[in-house]
């Protein structure tokens, strides 16, 4: 294979089942696909700064019938790694190394895929800005602490990573990098091996190139058996495969929306006005629901008082080397009462319950994934409903859907109740064989490829 990245590349451009026939045909070679990550990362990786470290390995040989036979992939930077530090974005573990993989890592190693890197992230995955530079314009952020996932994605250097939310991590830098951003429903992946930072919020899951990638993904790396029941009852036991004769699209506009810019509005409306237009979808938009009112306090609440008990020896052992975004939230978790912290975990009991009574009467239900595109770095991100979807432990994918006026894209994102993951991708997949929402990521600007 002549390798040359021009206005495409193999990983923007092909689903894993592709690549991984590409291999087992022999189109393609395990160092010709090797060939490619390192060809991106030495050309676009010193300017957008998405991984920490990359090496690839020496002894590449797997198994042809593994389903994720030989791709390559990064892992974010809190999640532990054999061979790779892992360093959380943080000073006080720089140059850790943990010597055994997350769980999560070895299921994608287990499977065939080929870890040569670990993505950037924000310190400790939380809020403080990192390196990582948007590669539609420099001048604008990336999104949260899944930011190094979701550029090397982005810039063709994997064809996909993965990625953590706690708040909106995976989805946020999704939609401003215009790839796809899963997280599936709480408890579905292992968080063994990958740091803690809130119990009932941390969730891993992955960033692609690709809509058609996502249920391979999630079969690579979910549990399943009966030693997880509500997994096997609600996944394993139940043909996942077999798709209704219509779906049931749905619209939660949230306490959110009115703060989402308006293209961001007309661009959902006109893929409602498509949706409506086509016989085997029906539409409903769902009435607003109060109590969804205080899901952005009640986050908060949890967030920051499981910050301020996680992070309790780094703030005390060295708070000079902890950034003011991490000290102010362990501040204010300090403050915050066992009784205030319990009434917020039993909102969150609540409406989980609620949310997924309502999501269980659906296919799919369409959310504001960002409330804008990328804002400039000097800008705060205006509020959006990612962490609703988290708090209520539902799966959710974010889809590329449109561009603001100055070129940068923004997503939509479908949320459906817990264990329909698979039912999710299928309508989604189904939705994107209709022409009705992409299955590959936003257009680089023409000056991406000039670099």
């Amino acid at each position: 294979m002549n390798y040359k990245i021009d206005k495409s590349s193999l990983f923007r451009d092909n689903s894993l089942v592709s690549i991984t026939e590409k291999l087992k045909n022999g189109h393609l070679t395990l160092d010709e696909l090797l060939t490619c990550s390192l060809k991106s990362y030495q050309r676009y990786d010193c300017l957008y700064n998405s991984l920490i470290q990359f090496h690839i390995p020496k002894h590449t040989s797997k198994l042809d019938h593994d389903p994720l036979f030989g791709v390559p992939f990064v892992a974010k930077d809190i999640m532990n790694t054999k061979g790779f530090k892992t360093q959380m974005g943080s000073l006080l573990w720089k140059d850790f190394e943990p010597g055994n993989n997350a769980r999560l890592v070895d299921s994608i190693i287990n499977k065939g895929g080929t870890l040569i890197g670990k993505s950037v992230t924000s310190e400790f995955a939380i809020h403080s800005p990192n390196i990582t530079v948007n590669p539609y314009n420099k001048n604008h952020k990336v999104g949260t602490s899944s930011s190094g996932s979701a550029v090397s994605v982005a810039t063709g250097i994997v064809p996909f990573a993965l990625a953590t939310q706690t708040g909106g991590s995976i989805t946020r830098p999704a939609s401003f990098c215009g790839v796809f951003g899963m997280k599936p429903t709480y408890g579905l992946i292992p968080r063994t091996g990958i740091l803690k930072t809130t119990d009932t919020l941390d969730n891993p899951g992955f960033i692609s190139s690709q809509l058609y990638s996502l249920k391979l993904l999630l079969e690579c790396s979910r549990v399943r058996g009966e030693n997880y029941p509500y997994v096997f009852k609600n996944i394993d036991c139940i043909n996942y495969n077999k798709n209704p004769n219509k779906f049931r699209i749905g619209l939660i506009k949230t306490p959110v929306w009115s703060s989402a810019c308006d293209y961001v509005k007309l661009a959902l409306s006109k893929l409602i006005e498509k949706i409506k237009a086509q016989s085997k979808y029906e539409f409903v938009e769902i009435q607003e629901i109060s109590e969804l009112d205080l899901a952005h306090q009640q986050h908060s609440t949890i967030y920051d008082k499981c910050i301020s008990h996680y992070f309790a020896r780094e703030y005390s052992k060295s708070p000079d080397l902890v950034s003011n975004p991490t000290r102010n939230m362990i501040e204010r978790g300090l403050l915050i009462t066992p009784e205030a912290y319990s009434q917020a975990i039993s909102y969150q009991s609540f409406i989980t319950q609620k949310i997924n009574l309502l999501l269980s009467e659906f296919d799919a239900v369409l959310s504001i994934a960002t409330s804008s595109s990328a804002p400039l770095l000097s800008q705060e991100e205006l509020p959006d409903p990612s962490l609703i979807w988290t708090m209520t432990g539902v799966p959710s994918i974010c889809v590329p859907l449109g561009n603001c006026p100055k070129g940068l894209p923004f997503g939509v994102q479908f949320i459906s109740s817990k264990y329909s993951d698979f039912q999710l991708i299928n309508c989604l997949e189904q939705m994107a064989d209709d022409h009705l929402i992409q299955s590959s990521p936003a257009k680089l600007p023409d000056q991406f490829y000039s670099t």
